[in-house]
């Protein structure tokens, strides 16, 4: 295991290496998928200094920390008021907290047109066909997985600046078909896919840039 738990009640702390992170019990907690796109993130960029970031569906924020400390003017977000609270709280924690907002609001509908350099998340991937996952918001990816997939993917085209990059993450249990259609049909080119099998599933990791 790469985190413990140090409590167990409605708020918590856990310890992810050298991370100190507050929970609370409707907030996504750092998983296996969490761990791979934050581990993934120096495979991309060895530097995110002063450029314009966001993170929806940011969750307890620790990937937002690992932007923050690239030094990305991050903007991250969450539909969950208090996943939007304790990512706040744990940016404070472990980072120097400036060049970093944390608002609440759905994926990217209240970003400025041709903003953004980056748009980087973790969402929803899980169809809602596939049994024996809990229904939290956090899993739930609409019919196929893709219903926020393809949110996220017309809402990055109207944000992300000429040349701009998205970075996000699905399953094989999602419409993988269909995600690569959305970003064809909304200008963009997918350059590389990195993958991390977890036996009954695979992460699949997306870095595509638009092209127009």
């Amino acid at each position: 295991m790469r985190y413990i738990h140090v409590s167990k009640e409605e708020f918590s702390l856990i310890k992810i290496d050298d991370y100190k992170l507050f929970l609370h019990c409707s907030v996504y907690p750092p998983s296996e998928d969490t761990f791979f796109v934050f581990d993934s993130i120096d495979i991309f960029f060895s530097s995110l200094k002063f450029k314009p970031v966001a993170e929806p569906c940011t969750g307890s924020g620790f990937i937002s920390i690992k932007l923050a400390m690239l030094g990305a003017n991050l903007l991250a977000s969450d539909l969950n008021f208090l996943a939007c609270y304790v990512a706040k709280e744990n940016l404070k924690k472990n980072t120097l907290y400036f060049n970093v907002n944390v608002v609440c609001g759905n994926v990217l509908d209240f970003v400025k047109k041709e903003s953004l350099s980056y748009v980087i998340c973790n969402p929803p991937y899980f169809p809602e066909k596939v049994k024996g996952i809990d229904r939290f918001l956090w899993w739930d990816g609409g019919e196929d997985g893709v219903g926020l997939i393809k949110k996220l993917i017309s809402s990055a085209k109207y944000v992300l600046k000429k040349d701009g990059v998205l970075l996000f993450l699905a399953s094989s249990f999602t419409n993988l078909i269909q995600i690569k259609i959305a970003l064809a049909e909304n200008g963009f080119l997918l350059k590389q896919t990195i993958t991390k099998d977890l036996g009954e599933e695979e992460l699949i990791l997306f870095y595509a840039t638009k092209e127009i």
